[in-house]
């Protein structure tokens, strides 16, 4: 922007009441979570001053952005809650996310 150049973020593992707070259902969008994950993770940027908006975020490049996301994944304790699989006869390999919100593990399959 007109403020200056970001050339290093500083971030933190996303405050659990934004992780708790998510809207997870039947078609979870990826990108708005990803998003989410990211805006509750950064503490501050290089740039005297100027604090960081969710505007941001959206100037940067794909590329960078899914780096950004890499960092906060990687940075974030917890389980790793992915299921890896690899097929015995083609040897195609997969992983799918765990769920593990409420519902899921607290709904009418725990009775």
């Amino acid at each position: 922007g007109d403020k200056g150049e970001i050339n290093h973020v500083y971030i933190q593992p996303p405050r659990w009441s934004s992780m708790s707070s998510m809207k997870l259902g039947r078609q979870v969008d990826v990108s708005v979570i990803k998003f989410d994950l990211v805006m509750a993770s950064i503490m501050a940027t290089d740039v005297a001053n100027v604090p960081f908006h969710k505007g941001m975020l959206d100037s940067l490049t794909k590329r960078d952005f899914e780096y950004l996301v890499k960092a906060v994944d990687d940075n974030t304790p917890g389980p790793d809650m992915m299921l890896s699989w690899e097929c015995p006869a083609c040897g195609e390999e997969g992983q799918q996310s765990m769920r593990w919100d409420f519902d899921h593990f607290f709904g009418s399959s725990s009775l």
